[in-house]
């Protein structure tokens, strides 16, 4: 009785511990797989992935488009004066292609998304270059006319974000 109880038991962690190592990525998004701490190069498609217990982990990251708010900035204008609840939201999408590359290069700058287990490739780099170019270019306008300014504002934030 003992060997078939042992049996089961061992049965039973083998079928867990293989269903841990498995998932699933949903369409739009991309898996960076890492084994004993080195990062795949190659991402893991949408779909069902199958792993190595203990041994390698997929995170999920999105290819969508991503909105990064940013609210409440108090930059300055060229008269000196600040700006109050300036907010500003800026869109990016990161390739699928490129997903596990951006995550070795940035590695501490990605975050995770609010509500869900996926992550935002280079999160928060986008939103340091973007809070920089925002107080750079209200820096240039007058606060007085600043108001009269918002499409043009706006398109020399959009280049300074894309150039950097």
């Amino acid at each position: 009785m003992w060997p078939r109880a042992v049996g089961g038991v061992i049965v039973l962690l083998v079928l867990l511990l293989a269903l841990a190592s498995c998932g699933t990525i949903e369409t739009g998004n991309v898996g960076v797989r890492t084994t004993l701490g080195k990062v795949n190069p190659e991402e893991v498609s949408p779909g069902i992935y199958f792993g190595v217990p203990l041994v390698s982990a997929v995170m999920p990251f999105s290819a969508k488009e991503i909105a990064v708010d940013l609210n409440d900035l108090t930059p300055k204008a060229r008269d000196n004066l600040s700006l109050r609840d300036l907010d500003i939201t800026v869109y990016y999408r990161a390739e699928g292609a490129a997903v596990a590359d951006l995550y070795v290069k940035y590695a501490a700058r990605h975050a995770r998304s609010e509500g869900s287990n996926v992550n935002l490739p280079a999160y928060q780099l986008v939103q340091g270059i973007s809070r920089n170019v925002v107080y750079e270019e209200t820096s240039k306008l007058d606060s007085l006319v600043m108001h009269t300014k918002r499409d043009e504002m706006a398109a020399a934030i959009k280049r300074g974000i894309q150039v950097e």
